[in-house]
């Protein structure tokens, strides 16, 4: 707690002594103005007559010369019957210096959200760009396995025929359908491959249907037969 009279300090109380580090002696008579800098709530009373109170932050000096900043709440009052400024006092730099490391963290967490949020555009706009890569890698490798895949079909049906007509021993014919069902499933499986890619891209519909579960595991059993025979 301090009073101030003419621009002069007449009183001060102990804290007042303990935030400047200054005994009462090297305070009582000297100019406010060698503690308090700039500090508008003052000018802002001197210039008001009515007994009101401001509040304000002002930059305090210490006897040492370093710079702390203080939290003022003044009010006009009478002084041995003449007009004077009692103020009340705090230190706050520790919760300047607080509130600035704050906005300091937040600036910077700002521009790593802000970086990371670019990288991630840059890795999302990659993975777009190889999915889209892919999906075309798929679409012409499924397009020419089907040139030699329809060209063994085609061969294989031939032969099947000969057999049946008894131009290749009959007892061949039974290699001859193994060998055509497993093409076939290689044809179907292309197709899946395509199916899917169009499906990726939204060109083509699932629709789903019933399957005979049995004859498609018997149909891989007898594939896997011939492979191990």
């Amino acid at each position: 707690i301090y009073i101030v009279e003419d621009g002069m300090l007449r009183y001060v109380n102990p804290k007042f002594c303990k935030i400047f580090r200054v005994t009462e002696k090297e305070v009582i008579d000297r100019p406010f103005s060698d503690f308090l800098l700039d500090c508008r709530c003052h000018d802002r009373l001197i210039k008001s007559s009515a007994k009101v109170s401001e509040t304000c932050v002002a930059q305090g000096k210490r006897k040492d010369g370093s710079m702390i900043d203080v939290e003022i709440v003044t009010q006009n009052i009478d002084y041995h019957s003449r007009e004077a400024t009692l103020g009340m006092i705090q230190d706050v730099t520790k919760l300047k210096n607080a509130e600035k490391k704050l906005m300091s963290f937040n600036d910077e967490l700002k521009k790593r959200i802000a970086e990371k949020t670019r990288h991630l555009k840059d890795a999302n706009k990659r993975l777009r760009s190889l999915n889209e890569l892919k999906d075309e890698f798929i679409a012409v490798t499924s397009h020419e396995l089907r040139s030699p895949i329809t060209s063994a079909r085609g061969y294989l049906s031939f032969l099947i025929d000969q057999a049946a007509r008894g131009g290749i021993p009959y007892d061949m014919k039974h290699y001859l359908m193994r060998a055509f069902g497993s093409v076939n499933v290689l044809n179907n499986l292309v197709n899946n491959i395509l199916d899917l890619s169009r499906l990726n891209i939204g060109q083509l519909s699932l629709q789903k249907s019933s399957t005979d579960i049995i004859q498609l595991i018997q149909g891989v059993v007898n594939n896997y037969e011939f492979e191990v025979s």
